[in-house]
């Protein structure tokens, strides 16, 4: 019996999975960042 172990991997989900995590990390950032200056200006 071999140690070599395969993996195998949906590039495609992976990359949709990253592109989601990163647009909400930006869309809370930007949110967090207007609402203060919306609260600064006021």
């Amino acid at each position: 019996m071999s140690d070599e172990k395969i993996i195998l991997l949906n590039e495609d989900a992976i990359k949709g999975g990253i592109k989601d995590m990163v647009r909400n990390s930006v869309e809370k950032t930007l949110n967090c960042l207007l609402n203060e200056k919306a609260n600064y200006t006021v």
